[in-house]
């Protein structure tokens, strides 16, 4: 059989980590096997696929190449019905940020595989969120192709800081260094946020209630446990974890060997506010929340949410689709949480509509 991915070369990745999954994806390619890597939220996630797909791009591949980017339920239930009525050999690349379990994706990605076999192959890039039910009831192909991206080392930590230092231009000292990395536990995304926090103030050591009442780490925090469903949450902080369980929060990063969650930042926010916690809005997410508020049953539109955010005359040049998906998504989360009496429902390709619990 001819090997069509054997012209695979490996990108500039810098992380070790990265590596690692990129040497898995490429083993599985040249097998015509389907691959999966996954990470908790804000662990670093889309370089890695960024950069898959633009090397895919460039290769001449006997495959109909389908790629999907989404923070969106529906965009996925649209592609997968387009892979169902291809007929030509696929090679699908999907990035999940969606911020639901959508594990039926997975079972339709298998049953392409069964029955198209080796000319239909597939790379799912996820959070573990999105895929929690499919990973922890060990189905296929998650779980036989299946790579798990790590916190990182404190040497992976250097590149890391060395890109945001030439990007903000602040250079942190080795002491500041490790101080970022001792309360980020190797979180890409408290690494970034840490990173900020550092800049604003050099002088300062962090401590856990500086930390805690920052809105930036806050966020982070909110997400990662966010995606940890509550009665498995409660079960960690109780130490009542099931054996598969424990392994499977284990191997995805959540826990330690002793069963605690990562971060002793999380069980102190959590030991603190109660399960619905970090739903505290940033003066951005506010300030969207009060105009959805005064506007209910109303449609708005992207364009509306961008000049709260970047204002009257700035918004076009600064609009972001992608910031405002990740805006309109921790809104819906801080709402579902319980944070507010309502909800924001997304009206594909028109906009966003605020109702009001009854």
């Amino acid at each position: 059989m001819v090997n069509h991915f054997d012209t695979i070369f490996t990108p500039g990745l810098p992380l070790d980590r990265d590596k690692k999954a990129y040497s898995f994806i490429k083993n599985r390619l040249l097998q015509q096997e389907p691959c999966a890597v996954v990470t908790m939220y804000g662990n670093g996630k889309d370089y890695l696929f960024n950069n898959l797909v633009k090397e895919f791009e460039g290769l001449k591949l006997p495959y109909t190449l389908k790629i999907l980017n989404t923070l969106s339920e529906d965009e996925l239930r649209d592609f997968a019905d387009m892979l169902l009525a291809e007929k030509e050999p696929t090679l699908c690349m999907v990035n999940l940020r969606i911020g639901k379990d959508v594990s039926w994706f997975v079972q339709i990605l298998e049953d392409l595989r069964f029955k198209r076999k080796h000319d239909f192959v597939s790379f799912i890039n996820s959070y573990v969120g999105d895929v929690y039910s499919a990973l922890r009831n060990m189905e296929r192909p998650l779980v036989d192709s299946l790579v798990v991206k790590e916190r990182v080392s404190f040497a992976d930590t250097r590149p890391v800081l060395a890109d945001l230092s030439e990007r903000f231009d602040f250079r942190p000292t080795e002491e500041q260094q490790k101080d970022i990395y001792q309360w980020s536990y190797g979180h890409i995304g408290l690494i970034r946020s840490l990173f900020m926090l550092k800049q604003q103030f050099p002088e300062k050591k962090f401590d856990t209630e500086m930390l805690l009442s920052e809105p930036t780490v806050l966020e982070k925090l909110t997400h990662i446990v966010g995606e940890i469903p509550e009665e498995k949450l409660s079960a960690i902080l109780q130490k009542k974890l099931e054996p598969l369980d424990r392994v499977f929060f284990q191997k995805v990063g959540y826990i330690n060997e002793k069963g605690d969650l990562f971060n002793p930042l999380l069980e102190r926010l959590l030991s603190k506010e109660g399960k619905h916690v970090a739903t505290a809005f940033s003066t951005t997410e506010m300030r969207v929340l009060e105009y959805f508020q005064k506007h209910p049953k109303v449609l708005v539109r992207r364009e509306d949410v961008a000049k709260i955010v970047w204002g009257e005359e700035d918004w076009q040049e600064k609009f972001s689709d992608w910031a405002i998906g990740q805006l309109m998504y921790r809104l819906r989360k801080k709402l579902e949480y319980g944070a507010s009496s309502g909800k924001i429902e997304t009206e594909k390709g028109k906009g966003f509509l605020y109702t009001k619990n009854h």
